[in-house]
């Protein structure tokens, strides 16, 4: 288990930004896709379709692994951490820790991967206006007993001080780097940034994906579980991969 941790240099760090945090474990393969070049730097910016005659056409994009965070999100159990609180709107705080993952992962806000959310400042508004007390104990004997160490803040701060926003969804985004790191030995990083496109309805996001870029240490951790229907985004998104050459 990583070391506790929190704040905003603690999040550079689960995040993966200037340290590795979550070292590649000896026996994992690369897939070809990703070799030499984990960040996808180098791919053309193409916005096509996949091919005209593609069941699944859409928009390229370099953060087609972002919407596995959804499965991470669900794997963590938000909303029965927050089922004492009624009223607090568990949606939109998903929401919230999503797109702080982005902008702190300089997607940009008009990226295919990432317009299955709303407009980042409705999302803000309204779960500034909750309101609803939260601290650090509740969240942590909330959680599941095998995955309280994930929530664990430093021994420093008071566990029963109640807390903002901005703590409320650093505590969850460094439990996302957890898992994931404690399931693939991966960064965040490394799961967001692979090529894929994405076809995007009111009711449906679908992820095509070259056969290329699967990834082993994604699929033994089953992080690229197809999410299905998401009632809290009211779309179903689906996980499609193609021999073609996308």
């Amino acid at each position: 288990m990583p070391p506790v941790v929190g704040g905003d240099a603690d999040l550079s760090v689960a995040m993966g930004s200037g340290h590795n945090y979550a070292p590649r474990r000896e026996g994992h393969a690369v897939p070809p896709a990703f070799r030499d070049r984990p960040d996808c730097r180098d791919d053309p910016p193409r916005f096509q379709q996949v091919r005209r005659d593609h069941p699944f056409a859409g928009a390229y994009t370099r953060f087609a692994g972002f919407p596995l965070l959804i499965n991470v999100l669900e794997r963590l159990g938000v909303e029965s951490i927050f089922s004492d609180s009624p009223g607090y709107p568990v949606d939109a705080l998903r929401e919230t820790i999503l797109w702080r993952i982005a902008l702190r992962q300089k997607i940009p806000r008009d990226d295919p991967a990432v317009r299955f959310l709303r407009d980042p400042k409705l999302v803000f508004k309204q779960v500034k206006k909750a309101h609803i007390p939260v601290t650090g104990k509740a969240i942590l004997a909330s959680a599941r007993p095998d995955l309280q160490d994930l929530f664990r803040m430093p021994s420093s701060r008071n566990p029963l001080k109640p807390l903002g926003l901005k703590p409320v969804t650093d505590i969850f985004i460094i439990a996302v780097c957890r898992y994931i790191h404690s399931r693939s030995r991966m960064t965040i990083r490394e799961l967001i940034r692979r090529p894929a496109f994405v076809a995007l309805t009111k009711s449906h996001m679908d992820i095509t994906a070259s056969m290329d870029t699967l990834d082993i240490r994604v699929r033994m951790a089953g992080l690229d579980v197809n999410p299905g229907w998401v009632p809290w985004l009211r779309r179903i998104i689906q996980i499609h991969y193609t021999e073609d050459d996308l």
